[in-house]
């Protein structure tokens, strides 16, 4: 989910929404609605959100506080507490995408970077506790630190600029931002002024400052370079390293360092040498570690290296002799590469970010000479999501649980009640399409040449039995779980979830079926094609009701209402030589009694351009089943293109217009589902969360 929630996408935002007669008060954004001469008030509320937009954001994970760990999921940066689960998000560009965030525990800061069309942001914010005068307790709140100052820019020459990395210095008043053409900017924070600009020549992705409080050494890594820089606040200095010179004469890359103290910096490199390197540019001291390095953490007089296959070794240094030593090497079970590292403040244990997008905690022992491997300990922290885009996402009716597939060849099921991951199975190949049986007890997957039924255990999936029906990529159960459809290409075979027969082949699309619903009642099963076809199915006869075609549209998703009609999304088919990218959507309302009568269009949303940089581009391609209807009160959720989610009141107007817009994530919404009590909405993007 992202960051207006996302429970769980690479699950999906996690919207929650409470209605009530009376006037409750604000949490989000109003729904108001009046049905009866009542007025009903329905509150939207971010709550949670797992993924990151892992081929974006360079910082992915970084500590405030000994509990509160920050990462960006959708459009917003997330504050997330280990011990409660609890979130807060943040953002300060209304249409601003974030791109990267530098944090300082021991001052309490965070400082945030925000693209727009036009120009680049950054803020510098830190966590106060407020008190209203009409409550009692104590409330966070996310304020800036220098509230008066205006926003820093980035001053650029009007070319797009990609911010690659940014590092706030240890006493709190200077931030150096580099982006990935290799330009470094460093602003004194407390004046809102720039002071320093300058160029290291090489591709930048990490920017570091040495933990000193007046001057500083600069390092700067990317293109298996490192430059290193002595700087003040009156001028600015390179340091001849002997590391960069071997990077340039000896293809040794560096990928990753970071500062032990004021004067060494441990530096990874792809060959697996570690060097502990001066700050005058000398080598103090290296070793062979016999692996790639990915990755570097130092914390006190230890740092930790991490590579391939879950491998981690830790090294205290002696100053006494000006040397390192090994404390002890781990490899984490059933973990894959480890690619990033971020330490606790009070060095109790270490986040590792996983290539697999998974995230786990290393508890580490309190000192050196307690470093013996039963010591160690680690287990999952449930913020990962899949690697690969999302094809099917399901919401039990019966259960807090939702299962997620992907082409990364797992499949997850979520508590989003308790916040965690319950099942994660790997099927060794992409996972198409999934649909969640009512009671929670069984999943149907569909898998490149067949569809196969599997009973959820304790911890587990078992296989029940699979059809050979291929590249099945839309599974829906009926809503009493007696029967489900799926999805192949143009036909749509009907299955029995009990005695699993074949009950009807039903053929009528031309084009590739998009999207299934069935009636609350399962009388009626309605389908969509890319054609523009929607065709209504009575079940009991298994036979074709009726037909209507949406001219010059491909349907992505249609739903019944609770009103006797049909909701569909559209989005226009380009006229050739016509931008794809340029394409809106239409909300279309079909009344099943004068069925084939448009009663309502709306367009709903309209992709910008140029899109922000950090955003995901759109692709036509993309699937987008993102509608979703919510009887309580009347009202459609739409997922955008663009990342937004929409309401839209029912029944549709021509001249309506939405009642919110919630920009949730950085790239279209490809899936969004309400819950069985409609309390909760998930979404799930296609840029990671």
């Amino acid at each position: 989910m992202g960051s207006d929630k996302l429970v769980l996408d690479k699950v999906s935002h996690c919207l929650e929404s409470e209605n009530a007669l009376e006037d409750p008060t604000p949490k989000g954004d109003n729904i108001k609605r009046s049905i009866d001469d009542r007025e009903v008030k329905c509150t939207l509320q971010m709550i949670h959100t797992v993924g990151t937009p892992w081929d974006q954001v360079p910082s992915t994970m970084g500590f405030l506080d000994d509990n509160t760990i920050l990462y960006i999921g959708g459009r917003r940066l997330v504050l997330h507490n280990v011990v409660s689960k609890k979130q807060e998000f943040f953002h300060f560009v209304e249409d601003g995408v974030p791109t990267c965030f530098a944090v300082n525990p021991a001052r309490g800061i965070f400082a945030l970077c925000e693209v727009t069309i036009e120009s680049v942001h950054f803020a510098v914010c830190k966590r106060a506790t407020i008190k209203p005068s009409n409550d009692t307790t104590e409330r966070s709140q996310i304020v800036r630190l220098w509230p008066n100052q205006p926003d820093l820019q980035w001053m650029a020459d009007g070319s797009p600029v990609v911010v690659a990395g940014m590092v706030l210095a240890a006493n709190g008043e200077w931030l150096a931002a580099v982006s990935e053409a290799g330009t470094v900017m460093l602003w004194h924070l407390p004046k809102a002024a720039l002071v320093h600009t300058w160029s290291v020549q090489h591709k930048a992705v990490e920017i570091t400052l040495s933990p000193s409080m007046d001057e500083w050494y600069v390092g700067v890594c990317g293109g298996g370079r490192l430059s290193m820089w002595n700087m003040n606040p009156s001028r600015v200095v390179k340091v001849d390293s002997a590391l960069d010179a071997a990077a340039i004469h000896e293809a040794q890359k560096v990928t990753h360092h970071a500062w032990l103290d004021a004067q060494l910096v441990v530096v990874g490199t792809e060959s697996g040498q570690v060097t502990l390197l001066k700050a005058s540019g000398s080598v103090q001291w290296t070793i062979q570690w016999g692996r790639p390095i990915h990755t570097v953490c130092c914390f006190g007089e230890r740092f930790v290296v991490g590579g391939p296959a879950g491998h981690l070794s830790m090294f205290v240094f002696r100053p006494s002799d000006g040397v390192a030593v090994v404390l002890e090497d781990l490899a984490i079970p059933e973990r894959d590469d480890v690619v990033g590292m971020t330490v606790c403040p009070n060095n109790s244990y270490l986040v590792l970010s996983h290539g697999t997008s998974d995230f786990s905690r290393l508890y580490v022992p309190a000192n050196a000479a307690d470093a013996m491997g039963d010591r160690f300990g680690t287990e999952p922290l449930e913020l990962g999501f899949h690697t690969a885009a999302v094809t099917g996402m399901d919401v039990c009716v019966q259960r807090p649980l939702i299962v997620t597939a992907s082409t990364d060849g797992f499949l997850r099921v979520w508590n989003f009640k308790e916040q965690q991951l319950e099942i994660k199975r790997s099927f060794g190949e992409e996972v198409l399409s999934v649909a969640f049986h009512p009671t929670g007890l069984f999943v149907v997957i569909g898998l490149r040449f067949c569809v196969v039924l599997l009973h959820l255990l304790q911890g587990d999936l078992c296989p029940l039995a699979d059809w050979g029906v291929g590249s099945c990529r839309l599974l829906r159960f009926s809503s009493g779980g007696q029967n489900f459809a799926a999805a192949s290409v143009n036909r749509i075979f009907l299955f029995s979830s009990y005695t699993h027969e074949c009950i009807a082949s039903l053929q009528g699309h031309e084009g590739l079926v998009t999207s299934l619903c069935f009636s609350s009642n399962d009388h009626s099963l309605v389908s969509a094609a890319n054609d523009g076809c929607i065709i209504q199915w009575t079940l009991e006869a298994t036979v074709q009701h009726a037909e209507v075609r949406v001219d010059g549209c491909t349907v992505d998703a249609v739903s019944f209402t609770d009103s006797d009609g049909i909701l569909c999304l559209a989005t226009p088919i380009p006229e050739v030589g016509e931008p794809a990218a340029l394409q809106g959507q239409c909300l279309q309302y079909f009344d099943l009694v004068r069925w084939g009568v448009e009663a309502c269009s709306i367009t709903t949303s309209q992709v910008p351009s140029p899109a922000p940089q950090g955003c995901v581009p759109y692709d036509a391609k993309v699937r987008r089943c993102a509608l979703a209807v919510c009887s309580i009160v009347q009202v459609v959720f739409v997922g955008t293109v663009v990342g937004t989610i929409q309401s839209w009141a029912l029944p549709l107007k021509a001249d309506a217009a939405p009642m919110f817009e919630l920009w949730a994530h950085s790239g279209p919404v490809v899936h969004l589902q309400l819950s069985a009590d409609h309390h909760h909405l998930f979404s799930i993007s296609a840029d990671g969360s």
